[in-house]
């Protein structure tokens, strides 16, 4: 078993964050980790939608990621995001990773 095979995997999530829209990223979420994989990155890049809508995506496919005993680190967050999970006190819960030199 390799860390590719097994390590964090990425999903995109794009669009608008709403209802629908996350359930299908948790269902994702959930399936990844239960093929082994113990953690999701997951890149916001092309995520649209209000901060709330975002946030409240966000800790859903976080909780499901837990309650599926796997980890999610956020990939793509902009200083907008980075500065909205901050003062939700979701910072710590949904990491970002470091952005990528150019």
């Amino acid at each position: 078993m390799t860390a590719d095979e097994f390590g964090p995997r990425a999903i995109t999530l794009a669009g608008v964050a709403d209802t629908e829209t996350t359930e299908v990223w948790c269902a994702q979420v959930q399936a990844i980790l239960r093929s082994g994989h113990d953690s999701v990155r997951c890149d916001v890049r092309g995520l649209s939608g209000c901060a709330a809508a975002v946030l409240a995506a966000l800790a859903r496919i976080r909780l499901t990621a837990k309650r599926s005993g796997g980890a999610v680190q956020i990939l793509g967050a902009d200083d907008q995001l980075r500065a909205v999970l901050d003062l939700a006190g979701l910072a710590d819960l949904l990491p970002c990773a470091e952005q990528e030199s150019p």
